[in-house]
């Protein structure tokens, strides 16, 4: 391994010089694009001379040491089945007691893992517990060859619809259907929604500052080192495993971004994996689409996001209603209000009407001239609109999951990235007219006491 750090140490070394020494955009844009490249290329020897150290190694045989009790019971379990096999070969009931042995105590250990697991993720252990009970023949066709629900291809991720089709789909989701106009009258409610707002004046190093190297080691600790890699196939595993050499690398390149707002198109291209939702498997809106972006991207857009962000709390640019994607604040507060509601009209015999929406392909349909818009209004600096417009320009993906292989790049002209880090925070200020505009509306809302009157919540969408 000291090899291998020595290697990445390198390439990490002479790329960074090389990004300080530039102001030129192009040229600097081509060292950073050329930075998964050279990591590959550095680490690639090293990680197969480590598995042939692993195989052949004269231990390699061995079974490791047995930390917790359960453990340690399963091997003793397995050497007395090994000699009841041996020394007593014809006793078919005492062997089959020890294998008995042997499975009850490999249940229980399986029973630990999963309490350990639904503990920490228990969105994903309910997920295999269904997954693991589904029949055998769960995977066969219908008689009219039609595919069932639960095909191999929906249960691995693997969607059963061509790619052709899905181009169609997402060229024209990611299409507007009518252009943005700031200045239309149908939107002069969400215009004065936003007047008056008081001055941005708290924060504002968080657009001027340049970008530190605490702030970089403080996201890549952030950030979960089991998750999928982009196109350049660079995990956040190699950026964690080698931080010590590649920190100084990752400042250079994010330092350039952030004076220059822009980032390297590379960057800006995508590679989506279709995940089933409900529904007909062979529907396209059936599956929700989530963008694997390059890694060095999302660490870049996860440190600007907690920019953003800490600007947008600091001059008070949310209202009460917007309970998603904020440090403090929860849905906690906004089910305990409905609640509250709810006693109240019941105490007082009276009518309550509430309304819940669920926006249909919500991030996925915001316009992007209208973010812009709406950004300005806040008070966000011209330059940080600037660099978050970059960000969607000529940026595309391409699903990987499609039934007869990846698709051509599809625009994103239309809507946020999924799975971006900046993309949730761009969101929900895009409908702070909406929200503002809902308050002020009269004759509606729940008086609770005094002046509270809530009218509207809102969790992300509304």
């Amino acid at each position: 391994m000291e090899k291998a750090e020595a290697a990445v140490e390198a390439v990490a070394s002479t790329l960074a010089v090389k990004i300080s020494d530039t102001d030129d955009w192009t040229i600097g844009e081509g060292y950073i694009t050329a930075m998964s490249a050279r990591l590959y290329e550095a680490l690639l020897p090293y990680s197969d001379a480590a598995v042939d150290r692993d195989t052949n190694s004269p231990t390699s045989g061995r079974r490791r040491p047995q930390a917790s009790s359960s453990q340690r019971r399963l091997d003793e379990a397995l050497r007395r089945l090994e000699e009841q096999q041996r020394g007593a070969p014809d006793d078919r009931a005492a062997i089959k007691r020890a294998r008995r042995k042997v499975g009850r105590i490999r249940t229980a250990i399986r029973r630990q893992e999963m309490r350990g697991h639904f503990r920490l993720r228990e969105k994903a252990c309910v997920e295999e517990i269904l997954r693991s009970a589904e029949p055998p023949d769960a995977t066969r066709q219908t008689a009219t060859g039609e595919t069932t629900a639960t095909t191999p291809a929906t249960r691995s991720s693997q969607c059963p619809i061509s790619r052709a089709d899905l181009e169609t789909h997402f060229i024209g989701v990611n299409t507007e259907r009518s252009s943005f106009v700031a200045g239309a009258p149908i939107g002069r409610a969400f215009r004065a929604a936003l007047e008056g707002l008081p001055p941005a004046t708290k924060a504002t190093d968080a657009f001027e500052g340049e970008i530190t190297l605490d702030e970089v080691e403080a996201q890549l600790h952030h950030v979960t080192a089991s998750s999928a890699p982009g196109l350049d196939g660079i995990g956040y595993a190699i950026y964690k495993r080698f931080a010590p050499q590649l920190l100084p690398l990752l400042h250079a390149t994010f330092k350039f971004c952030w004076h220059h707002g822009r980032v390297p198109r590379c960057w800006k291209v995508g590679v989506v994996r279709l995940l089933p939702k409900k529904g007909d498997p062979t529907n396209p809106g059936n599956w929700r689409p989530i963008c694997l972006q390059q890694a060095v991207y999302k660490l870049y857009a996860g440190m600007i996001a907690k920019r953003f962000t800490r600007w947008m709390e600091m001059n008070e640019r949310h209202t009460d209603a917007q309970k998603d994607f904020r440090a403090f604040n929860g849905c906690a507060e906004h089910n305990f209000l409905a609640s509250a509601m709810s006693d109240q009209s019941k105490r007082q015999n009276r009518a309550l009407y509430i309304v819940w929406y669920d926006l249909a392909n919500a991030f996925g349909s915001v316009p992007h001239e209208m973010m812009w818009f709406v950004l300005q209004q806040l008070g966000v600096p011209p330059s940080f609109v600037s660099l978050c417009k970059d960000l969607y320009t000529d940026a595309a993906f391409m699903i990987s999951n499609a039934q007869d292989g990846c698709t051509s790049p599809i625009r994103q002209l239309t809507g946020v990235f999924q799975g971006c880090p900046l993309s949730p925070h761009l969101f929900t200020a895009t409908l702070i007219p909406l929200l503002r505009a809902l308050q002020r509306l009269p004759d509606v809302g729940v008086k609770l006491s005094g002046d509270d009157k809530p009218s509207v919540t809102a969790y992300a969408d509304i």
